[in-house]
């Protein structure tokens, strides 16, 4: 995935398709939105198949090249998995549906990094990344004091979404009561108020990255400070109503790789101090009748017999499921059916509750090294251009901008032991990671040669 020359990267620039593919965080909002039952035409998917084909006409012109890499092999690698593990499936079409949602992902993540070839195209999408993130978190809030004020929450949705084929799961929010605290679980635009906390982490860290740098190097730039302050605090007041546990797990993980890696930047005290007014902010809310400590303290000692037994018996299944099946695994999307038929056959789940365990559970030993090649490359050309870059670039806007999506995917990543989300969010994070790294690394070679 190399640009060819700067004359190629000028004329994806200036292209239609960067165009088209700079609209993709507000597409992601609603990524569950679609027609159709079997197989979902939502409006991402109409604008992946619209970007590939705009792509391959380019590409037939002569305009872009396309130059196979490592991470491209491990992508057919992770095709070819895919389409084998059909051999034990009990439902052969669902490995045709998985294997070609893998592949929208592949093109997802191939159109990002190649369209963002230069700073100033990805400092346009992280302008939209932001705007996006902002629009889910006005809309998560909403969606909680819409239930605290008591007010008909279903009418509300309906009336909202009216102009959309929605999803059940759209419909109402999901109750927690039984934990002696009435509260419903915010979602926001996703169908699961999971989804909505891992598109939060996605993004959480490339906005605490620029505030940060913004706070240390450019304190003249206030409205920037606050606006970025108010996104994050947002961001983390969502993160708490969705009761997302394994969000949380991930934060934590997200947060020591982000302190790790910008150790300087937490030296100054500004940052404690941004740190201290949003804790006292969170702490005046909380007493103000919200209880979000209170709400987070009961959601992790809140055990269900039920839920407990689930979610143990599940990533159980998944790996007794590789046992028996440890080649080629039980075809892509065919683990409900497995469940069904060796553990509960009145109630068909249909995830492992473990991403890894999900790799080699559904498309074997093959499956899942091809998707650890992918994660670990990803990690690795990472790792390798943070060491790389000049002692001066450290700290810097960009240095702060790749720590900032490397810690969001460290973050899904860890979020992910224990769930199972790995869609259009968690690639275009991936996508990102990759662009912002190579253009980094192509920049500091380019000064080092001068």
């Amino acid at each position: 995935m190399k640009i060819k020359n700067s004359g190629e990267s000028d004329i994806l620039e200036r292209s239609f398709l960067t165009n088209i593919i700079l609209l993709i965080p507000f597409f992601l909002l609603f990524v569950d939105y679609g027609i159709g039952r079997t197989i979902n035409f939502s409006p991402l998917k109409f604008l992946l198949f619209l970007c590939t084909l705009i792509w391959f006409i380019m590409y037939l012109r002569k305009k872009i090249s396309f130059h196979p890499t490592i991470l491209f092999w491990s992508f057919l690698f992770l095709i070819s998995a895919d389409v084998l593990s059909v051999i034990n499936a009990t439902v052969p079409f669902e490995v045709l549906r998985g294997t070609l949602f893998h592949l929208l992902l592949i093109i997802e993540f191939y159109l990002v990094v190649t369209a963002m070839s230069s700073k100033s195209l990805i400092q346009k999408m992280i302008k939209r990344i932001m705007v996006a993130v902002f629009l889910a978190t006005a809309y998560g809030i909403l969606q909680a004091v819409v239930y605290k004020l008591q007010l008909n929450f279903k009418n509300f949705l309906d009336r909202l979404y009216n102009v959309f084929p929605v999803r059940a799961g759209l419909v109402s929010m999901e109750e927690i009561s039984n934990i002696q605290l009435r509260w419903y679980r915010v979602k926001s635009f996703f169908w699961d108020p999971n989804a909505f906390a891992v598109f939060l982490i996605c993004f959480l860290f490339l906005h605490l990255g620029s505030f940060l740098y913004y706070i240390v190097n450019e304190p003249k730039k206030k409205l920037t400070q606050v606006l970025l302050f108010i996104s994050i605090f947002s961001q983390f007041i969502c993160l708490i109503l969705t009761l997302s546990r394994n969000a949380w797990l991930g934060i934590f993980a997200g947060g020591i790789i982000f302190f790790f890696l910008q150790s300087k930047l937490f030296l100054n005290r500004k940052v404690w101090i941004a740190f201290l007014i949003m804790a006292l902010i969170m702490l005046v809310i909380d007493l103000s009748g919200l209880r979000l400590y209170e709400l987070v303290v009961k959601r992790i000692m809140h055990t269900s017999v039920s839920a407990d037994v689930l979610h143990l018996t599940s990533p159980l299944a998944g790996l007794d499921a590789f046992r028996r099946h440890p080649v080629f695994g039980i075809g892509l999307l065919n683990f409900k059916y497995f469940y069904q038929s060796f553990y509960n056959p009145s109630k068909p789940f249909w995830i492992t509750h473990s991403l890894f365990v999900n790799f080699f559970a559904e498309t074997g030993i093959l499956g899942g090294v091809a998707n650890l090649l992918i994660i670990f490359f990803i990690i690795k050309y990472t790792f390798t251009v943070l060491g790389k870059l000049r002692q001066d670039s450290k700290g810097g806007y960009w240095y702060s901008i790749l720590v900032g999506f490397f810690a969001g995917f460290v973050a899904v990543l860890s979020a992910n032991i224990f769930g199972q989300d790995y869609s259009y969010n968690v690639w275009f994070l991936m996508g990102m990671n990759m662009a912002t790294a190579r253009v980094l690394d192509i920049c500091d070679k380019n000064i080092g040669h001068e």
